[in-house]
């Protein structure tokens, strides 16, 4: 059985060189940047002997999903051609209020200069709505060597249909495909923290691949464990100031159906919310109503999606799912990054750039100021952060103007759906979703 070995108070390197010296532990595998070892163990007694290792945790590995398989569409699958269903992704980037945001620059915004890892299913990357954007694949599964088709996603379009969504919404983002979840839709806890570390690794040594955002549309299954190895292993890239956006889940309506990653603190954990109703979807997991931090975070239309389908490089399905959710939440926060950093540019000019302070996307500043001021609810619901919406849904009021104005879209009393969020959604936009970043210090 394979193992994960959690240092507490020896080194990585420590710990391997006890964990050489026992007969029957085998393949041990370090992963230095997320601190932690991962070793196979067939005999109980040999076990005992690693447990006996000193300032060492001993946790069984663990399985992962994506959890979209869950909830089947209630909508005919369209093939080939968008559009059969619900609504095009076009007009699904009219309904979430993304169009306003892309027009805050001119030329609009469009995700340039900025890097998505998915760590998934891994990505068909000639698929019509993947763009081609793909910059740099990786496998973290059992497969042939070096056979580029085992980047590929044969697991029913998982990966696939979220990186889409992230490259529909914002067309020039750049995407590191990291593929943790086999095509026969089984993963496991020690392949995806392979791909964090080596995420990390790109990072500290400021790899042109290294990602702004990660994407995890995927699940630790039953693991509530915020100090498990996989939320050890995601907060080495919340330490570095990479947002992290994770699923909540497709196990609700019942309270503490949440899981990591989306459970870790500081990890945007994203609920789904019905495009008609505006109300969380009765299948979005739910957080402990008691939590700290309480969970989700924010929520995000995942009812009928159309996502990519590999069936070919244009086909297309309905989906639903937080999986779904999710990569909107992203490709939001990745037009966010791209006007941050013109922004930052823009200080650059001006002639005391040290008077203000410079925008930053980073997992704290999106936790604690950006999405309470940038979410809205229903009329009706608690208005502070509950365990069903989180703050609210993102763009909320973009999205109930954009409603107003979207052809055929009809919907009762739709000016009390949600409550305002700021007088002027524009100026929100630029101050309070910023951090008040133009302030002068």
């Amino acid at each position: 059985m394979r193992y994960c070995i959690i240092p507490k108070t020896l080194s990585v390197q420590s710990i391997y060189e006890h964990l050489v010296k026992i007969s029957g532990v085998r393949d041990i595998v370090m992963y230095h940047k997320v601190k932690m070892l991962f070793v196979t163990v067939d005999d109980g007694s040999v076990l005992e002997q690693v447990r006996t290792i000193g300032g060492c945790r001993v946790e069984p590995v663990k399985a992962v999903k994506t959890p979209d398989s869950l909830i089947p569409s209630a909508v005919t699958p369209p093939t080939p051609k968008p559009g059969v269903a619900r609504f095009t992704p076009q007009e699904e980037e009219e309904i979430s209020g993304i169009d306003i945001l892309k027009g805050l620059t001119e030329p609009p915004l469009s995700g340039e200069g900025v890097t998505v890892a998915v760590v998934d299913s891994g990505i068909l990357e000639t698929h019509e709505l993947v763009n081609r954007r793909v910059v740099y694949s990786e496998t973290f599964v059992g497969g042939v060597a070096d056979d580029r088709i085992t980047f590929n996603d044969g697991s029913k379009g998982h990966g696939t249909g979220v990186a889409g969504i992230i490259v529909q919404l914002a067309p020039d983002v750049n995407i590191v495909n990291m593929k943790v979840v086999s095509d026969s839709g089984s993963g496991t806890n020690e392949q995806l923290i392979a791909a964090i570390n080596k995420i990390v690794k790109m990072i500290d040594e400021d790899s042109e691949y290294a990602p702004d955002i990660v994407n995890m549309s995927l699940a630790v299954e039953n693991d509530i464990d915020k100090n498990g190895p996989v939320a050890i292993a995601v907060k080495q890239l919340l330490y570095r100031g990479i947002p992290v956006v994770a699923a909540a889940g497709n196990y609700g309506p019942d309270d503490n159906t949440i899981t990591v990653p989306a459970l870790v603190d500081y990890v945007v954990a994203v609920g789904s919310c019905n495009i008609d109703t505006l109300r969380v979807s009765y299948f979005s997991s739910r957080g402990n109503p008691n939590g700290v931090p309480l969970k989700p975070d924010c929520c995000q239309f995942g009812e009928d999606i159309i996502v990519a389908d590999t069936s070919s490089n244009f086909a297309v399905r309905a989906s639903s799912g937080t999986s779904y959710a999710t990569p909107i939440v992203t490709a939001i926060f990745t037009l966010w990054k791209q006007l941050f950093n013109v922004v930052s540019t823009e200080l650059q000019g001006v002639e005391d750039p040290t008077e203000y302070t410079t925008p930053e996307l980073t997992p704290e500043n999106i936790i604690d100021n950006i999405l309470d001021h940038a979410c809205g609810k229903p009329e009706g619901s608690v208005m502070v952060k509950d365990n069903s919406y989180g703050y609210g849904i993102l763009l909320g009021s973009l999205i109930v103007e954009s409603l107003r104005k979207t052809i055929g879209y009809s919907s009762s009393n739709i000016d009390d759906m949600l409550t305002s969020i700021m007088p002027v959604m524009m100026m929100g936009m630029m101050i309070g979703v910023m951090g008040q970043m133009m302030q002068r210090k």
